[in-house]
């Protein structure tokens, strides 16, 4: 049996890495958001920290990005490359459990966390998801062991990601739970708190956080669909599965409330029934699971906070969960050969949905690099000025927009923003490069809409790239 999982691993791993080594060696264009994190880590590590604290991000991973562009530069594959050594750091915790758990468990749980999708995807993307992901398995992996080690982990894991702050207070609340109790045990999880709220309350007093509570932000999740998302994060075989064929999402969501209230009773009927016992080891993984989820759902009655990408924070509580339920049914001879092929039915179907998402992302997702390659041809042969497109009224305080919409300028090359505010004195032959840019119902992009709302007139040089964020350069024929 054992070997059948060893195998089971090699094989992931080998389809991982070959998916990694393909992706990273096309050197592929980085999209908007990976241009930030660049682009931020090209400043400098103090400017790095301002420009993070302007808007809504956490510092570390800003910070941990300057420093190693310093030495590695930053090119597509040093970027990236960070990312794959935070995946690769996953996958590295779970073998601390060693001795905690048995090593089949330990073997389920890599090989769960290695086929997701989320895995393959952000290890390959220079944002914060894979380091997210790495020290949330190091967070859990310390709470399993007792080490004291947890806080300082959490407050890594808080000031890298808000949902790393919610799973953070989760699994230092369960830590306290299951310790001796009194004010003195309150001490170091309060100066934990402390360290994660101190944070963002400077961001509300002094940054643009504020702004973005309530709703006035791009991300629209209301509470249902948070539920849905955390469940398409954690299982996405099973809600392609299911919903794809046309369920409501809603549904999606209710089910997965239902699954955790339902757990979340189980845990406080035993607790009732012993209520001196500690709790159990995948208790504390369950309940940590329910909170970041409930979490979520709750702050988005007043503020929409949900994304798929953020609950990847979940991903490392399933493994451990589905590996120690899988490890107890592999026991029973009677189902050790259902839970096998269930198994291998589940990690080959959770592979392949992973190869198709990083295929597809390295089409790639947003071709900046090619639009600045073709804008020069464009202005040569207009005898036009070349612009990118920053979707704002004006420019903003310390470049934040401008950085990474200029990043890939070749040095020859003079391009200058355009603002909203600026449209109507485009002259015909100017060449505007754009990005980002949601396509409306009609196929028109909110980018082409404005232009239009300025009066001009324009011929695309360049087809858009996908259907829900556009790429292209558009020339000025005149206004109309």
């Amino acid at each position: 049996m054992d070997r059948i999982l060893l195998a089971g691993f090699a094989l992931c791993l080998a389809v991982f890495l070959g998916c990694l080594g393909y992706g990273l060696a096309l050197d592929y264009s980085f999209w908007l958001d990976e241009m930030i994190s660049v682009s931020f880590a090209q400043a400098g590590f103090g400017e790095a920290l301002r420009l993070a604290f302007q808007d809504v991000h956490t510092p570390l991973y800003p910070a941990v990005l300057a420093l190693w562009t310093k030495g590695f530069g930053t090119s597509e594959l040093a970027a990236r490359g960070l990312s794959a050594l935070w995946a690769g750091g996953a996958l590295a915790c779970l073998l601390t459990l060693r001795g905690r758990f048995p090593d089949r468990q330990i073997l389920i749980a890599m090989i769960l966390l290695i086929s997701h999708p989320l895995f393959f995807y952000f290890a390959q993307e220079a944002r914060p998801y894979a380091m997210l992901l790495c020290l949330s398995t190091l967070s859990v992996c310390l709470l399993l062991r007792g080490s004291p080690w947890l806080p300082l982990a959490a407050v890594a894991l808080g000031l890298t990601h808000y949902f790393g702050a919610l799973l953070a207070v989760a699994l230092l609340s369960l830590s306290w739970w299951n310790g001796p109790r009194g004010w003195r045990t309150c001490v170091v999880p309060g100066l934990v708190f402390a360290c994660l709220v101190a944070w963002p309350v400077s961001q509300l007093l002094f940054g643009r956080l504020g702004s973005r509570l309530g709703g006035e932000h791009w991300i629209e999740a209301g509470p249902v669909e948070s539920l849905y998302l955390a469940m398409r994060a954690v299982v996405p075989v099973v809600e392609r599965g299911v919903f794809a064929v046309g369920l409501p999402r809603d549904l999606g969501g209710y089910i997965h409330l239902a699954f955790i209230v339902l757990g979340v009773i189980g845990i406080v009927g035993l607790a009732i029934r012993t209520p001196r016992a500690r709790l159990s080891q995948p208790a504390m993984v369950f309940l940590a699971y329910a909170i970041v989820v409930l979490g979520a759902s709750l702050l988005s009655f007043h503020t929409p906070v949900s994304t798929e990408r953020n609950f990847i924070v979940l991903v490392p509580l399933a493994a451990v969960l589905g590996a120690v339920v899988s490890g107890h049914l592999l026991e029973m001879r009677r189902l050790r050969g259902g839970v096998v092929a269930a198994l291998i039915v589940y990690v080959a179907l959770s592979v392949l949905l992973a190869g198709v998402r990083v295929l597809d992302k390295t089409a790639p997702y947003q071709e900046w690099r090619g639009l600045f390659a073709d804008a020069g041809a464009v202005a040569m042969e207009t005898g036009g000025a070349i612009y990118v497109w920053i979707p704002t009224d004006g420019p903003s305080s310390n470049g934040y927009y401008e950085r990474p919409h200029l990043f890939y300028v070749p040095a020859d090359l003079e391009v200058r923003p355009i603002y909203r505010s600026g449209l109507a004195g485009l002259r015909p032959g100017d060449a505007v490069v754009f990005g980002n840019v949601v396509v409306t119902a009609d196929g028109v992009t909110a980018f082409e809409e404005a232009l239009r709302g300025a009066g001009q007139v324009f011929r695309p040089s360049r087809a858009a790239q996908t259907a829900s964020s556009a790429n292209g350069i558009v020339v000025i024929l005149g206004d109309g």
